[in-house]
């Protein structure tokens, strides 16, 4: 799996769609509602996004996030992966991607935000 960086394109934020429509069908997710959430996260946020791609096609995106004006504030973070891949290495190297760079930060503390019914595999 290829790991690289979000990079606030169309094209990036119309996978990150995909993905999120095929993982919540339920819900109505639109490029223009997810770059207006990026905006609203504002100064007080540090916020880092990736997506794995598998073959040319995203398959997983993880994210993490600080709180910047909480002191010993913890690092967030999350990840979801496609249907098809998450019984395989996809969510291991994702999660390991994200703890590495996170590390970087010397985080005081690192929480995990799964959804209720998420477990990979």
């Amino acid at each position: 799996m290829n790991i690289r960086p979000f990079d606030h394109s169309d094209a990036d934020y119309t996978a990150l769609v995909d993905l999120n429509r095929r993982l919540e069908p339920e819900r109505h997710f639109t490029v223009a509602a997810l770059r207006a959430e990026d905006r609203e996260q504002g100064e007080h946020h540090r916020l880092a996004r990736f997506l794995g791609e598998v073959d040319g096609a995203v398959v997983a995106v993880g994210v993490y996030w600080l709180r910047t004006d909480e002191p010993g504030a913890a690092h967030h973070f999350a990840l979801a992966v496609h249907p098809d891949h998450q019984t395989g290495d996809v969510p291991r190297l994702m999660q390991d991607h994200l703890l590495a760079r996170m590390e970087a930060e010397k985080p005081i503390a690192i929480a995990s935000e799964p959804k209720e019914d998420e477990t990979y595999r």
